[in-house]
């Protein structure tokens, strides 16, 4: 069965900005750049790809920049619609990460939220 999550892939637009989102807003630290046999593993070798993945403590982020990217693949899904909604990162201090992001530009949507077992607050990257 699964015991863990290895990493999480998002397509982006915008490579250079997320990775400076994720990278100088976020913290997370730069592992490395792929190139490697663009659309081997996805079975489809016109596709063009770049990889950037990021260390996020317990995960990795990867993001992926395809060159044929269009705006009908890009449509996102939201927090009310099917698909990935959100992902969780687990921090010392919400109130004080949250200070701190919005130091740095982040805007959040939802403030922190006590829940009873955690508190929660919702933010997007520059891509949504």
């Amino acid at each position: 069965m699964i015991s863990s999550v290895i990493h999480i892939g998002i397509v982006v637009k915008d490579m250079e900005n997320m990775v400076k989102f994720y990278r100088d807003t976020l913290g997370m630290s730069f592992i490395k750049e792929d190139n490697n046999e663009p659309g081997r593993i996805l079975g489809n070798l016109k596709i063009e790809k770049k990889a950037v993945f990021l260390d996020a403590g317990n995960t990795v982020i990867e993001l992926l920049d395809y060159e044929a990217f269009t705006e009908e693949q890009g449509k996102m899904a939201t927090r009310e619609t099917p698909g990935l909604a959100h992902i969780a990162f687990e921090v010392d201090d919400v109130d004080k990460t949250v200070r701190e992001l919005e130091a740095k530009g982040v805007v959040f949507d939802i403030k922190p939220v006590d829940c009873g077992t955690c508190t929660v607050a919702f933010f997007t990257d520059p891509e949504g």
